[in-house]
């Protein structure tokens, strides 16, 4: 996983940045200067839920492992492919 921000490559990785660009999502990475900067394709949202629920949530996110976001991402994902 990529995560937003600015990070310096070491010229000693196993391939050229040329063989990336083709698997970056458009607008998510830029390339100034040589250097790529990576933009979130994710936007920040509250939400108001019963405390119980939130509580189920997080259970059920610790045991996958994974965060309360990614769950909910994954739940959401589901439905979604439902309708």
């Amino acid at each position: 996983m990529m995560k937003a921000g600015v990070i310096s490559l070491q010229q000693s990785i196993p391939f050229n940045l040329e063989q990336l660009i083709p698997f970056i999502k458009v607008e998510t990475i830029e390339n100034t200067e040589g250097l790529f900067i990576v933009r979130s394709t994710y936007r920040k949202t509250n939400l108001k839920l019963p405390i119980k629920m939130l509580d189920s949530v997080k259970q059920l996110a610790e045991q996958e492992d994974i965060t309360i976001s990614q769950w909910v991402e994954c739940v959401i994902n589901q439905a979604l492919k439902q309708m």
